[in-house]
């Protein structure tokens, strides 16, 4: 039976710590080890190599929605130009009814500064130093409201 790699990570670590002299076990648990390692490490890049082909998939078909918005846009423009031409508003033929519907004004705001105070808003946001907190922090310094936390350590892989 196969054993974990954490069950041959402990029973490694145990013999180091008991400082046998057994080298020949020694060595056959390291030797486990490193193949363990060295498999998990495969199956990781292999992970690594399916996510890169996903996030490819996914940059071909965001250009592929972008494409099919650009032409939808294109022939809905091209369709209300024409209909507009003619002073058409509503077109029904079969199964396709098109109606011509004129929408609200909005708003532009084409330069803020010249715009009167009696129609801003002021708002306020309110946010932390994060360098000046860390130092504090890593000085030793107790902030209400905060805490200090360690990030985990990174697996670099990379195939050679």
């Amino acid at each position: 039976m196969d054993k974990k790699f954490y069950q041959i990570a402990d029973e490694y670590l145990y013999l180091l710590d008991s400082e046998t002299d057994d080298i020949e076990t020694l060595d056959k648990h390291s030797d486990l080890f490193e193949n363990k390692a060295v498999n998990i490490a495969r199956v990781l890049l292999s992970y690594d190599d399916k996510i890169n082909l996903i996030n490819t998939e996914l940059r071909r078909l965001k250009t592929l929605k972008k494409t099919m918005s650009n032409k939808h846009l294109s022939l809905s423009n091209y369709l209300l130009t024409n209909l507009k031409k003619l002073n058409r508003d509503h077109v029904n033929y079969g199964l396709v009814d098109i109606r011509v519907k004129p929408q609200p004004n909005t708003i532009k705001i084409i330069d803020l500064n010249l715009i009167d105070s009696e129609y801003l808003k002021v708002t306020t946001s309110i946010d932390i130093d994060k360098v000046m907190v860390k130092k504090a922090l890593e000085d030793g310094a107790t902030i209400k409201g905060l805490k200090y936390v360690s990030q985990d350590d990174k697996l670099i892989i990379k195939k050679v």
